[in-house]
């Protein structure tokens, strides 16, 4: 043997061995994954863009065009993935860039970029029609609402569809705003309704004016949207004639004449709810329950003794097989904090607002989240008819 020319020793030779038997086995699998980019979701799944990340940090500069190239490169790289994938995950990513970029053409405000965010909302809104939870149509039911009143309409029409929260409310007053417009009262008057239904205020003057003139156009005289728009008309004998016949079905209406009469409220030391005063978007769901990602808005009211104390909810995720859910809640218009829902269990969340006497609004909003079409949970407040609603000293 050549002593200038050594064999491996026992180690190296064990070394290489196992080296090409590495290489054997990993060389295909690197194959497969090329060709099979859907098997990255799951490490994707939890990595942001950083193209849209960097999108949005030059855009809070200011730096308009500079934001725009980044979104194109996040634009890009998702629909190679969408392409491959055919995911649900990676449409929705596509139509999220196409959203952040007309909301960054409509902040640029130069010439022509109304119409470029149009087209890039429209490109979201095929994609995914609850893009932006609902943002996207909203805003096109914007540009479109001075030349296309019936386009408008449709696009406010998705929002509702979408969503249940202040951005359902905003479309339906809007679309009453737009069938008041084309004389549409019938339509126009419902959707006024349902929109102060859910809103946590009193009608202002001039809104309350417009309920009265709308509701003489079809010829109602009760409701008790109706009868709030005259108690802030200060109309104290229509408004109470407007609430009378609805006393005994609508806690809202009962509380409202009980507090203008001076009487008894029906109400006084638990919360009532009247089932229909639910706004949730996910049609044929219980209405005490929804679907991400559209949440949900309940009309209720508390008696006196509660007035300044805390809301308990009771909330039992159905279906939430793969990740959990963040929901916020708001109570009459003001944040009431983050509940986080797991599988499982109800979850019991303490809202950090308190009740007032009388009429109160809750909200519940879902958080973004990616589900497949057949794994969106369901979220029910428990109790389903009467909302178990449980009250916090």
């Amino acid at each position: 043997m050549n002593p200038s020319s050594p064999l491996p020793g026992p180690s190296n030779r064990h070394a290489l061995i196992a080296w090409g038997i590495l290489l054997v086995v990993l060389f295909p699998a690197f194959l497969y994954l090329a060709n099979h980019p859907d098997w990255f979701l799951a490490t994707e799944r939890n990595q942001s863009s950083l193209g849209m990340i960097r999108g949005s940090d030059l855009e809070q500069q200011g730096r308009y065009g500079d934001a725009l190239g980044a979104y194109r490169d996040a634009l890009k790289f998702y629909q190679e993935q969408l392409e491959k994938t055919d995911s649900v995950r990676h449409r929705a990513a596509v139509a999220t860039v196409h959203h952040k970029m007309g909301l960054l053409f409509l902040k640029r405000d130069e010439s022509g970029d109304r119409e470029r965010a149009k087209e890039q909302f429209e490109r979201a809104v095929e994609l995914d029609a609850g893009v932006g939870q609902g943002e996207g149509q909203f805003l096109l039911g914007d540009l479109e609402r001075d030349r296309n009143p019936e386009s408008a309409l449709e696009r406010y029409a998705g929002v509702i569809a979408s969503v249940s929260s202040q951005l359902a409310v905003r479309a339906y007053k809007n679309r009453a705003e737009i069938l008041a417009g084309l004389e549409r009262w019938d339509e126009a008057y419902r959707a006024w309704c349902t929109a102060l239904t859910f809103h946590p205020w009193e009608p202002d003057e001039e809104t309350a004016k417009t309920i009265v003139q709308i509701a003489g156009h079809v010829h109602c005289t009760t409701g008790t949207v109706l009868g709030r728009a005259y108690l802030r008309l200060a109309d104290r004998t229509k408004a109470i004639a407007a609430l009378q016949s609805l006393a005994g079905e609508d806690p809202s209406a009962a509380w409202t004449l009980a507090d203008m009469t001076g009487t008894q409220p029906p109400v006084t030391d638990g919360i009532r709810f009247n089932p229909a005063n639910a706004l949730v978007a996910s049609a044929g769901i219980d209405s005490a329950s929804f679907t991400w990602p559209a949440g949900c808005m309940v009309e209720f009211v508390a008696g006196t003794q509660l007035e300044g104390r805390r809301l308990a909810l009771t909330l039992q995720p159905d279906g939430l097989h793969t990740e959990k859910m963040e929901l916020s809640i708001f109570l009459n218009g003001t944040p009431g904090g983050t509940i986080e829902v797991n599988s499982g269990s109800p979850s019991e969340y303490e809202t950090q607002g308190v009740l007032r006497a009388g009429r109160n609004v809750l909200e519940i909003r879902c958080s973004h989240a990616w589900f497949e079409p057949d794994d969106l949970p369901v979220i029910t407040v428990l109790g389903r008819s009467n909302y178990e609603l449980r009250i916090k000293n």
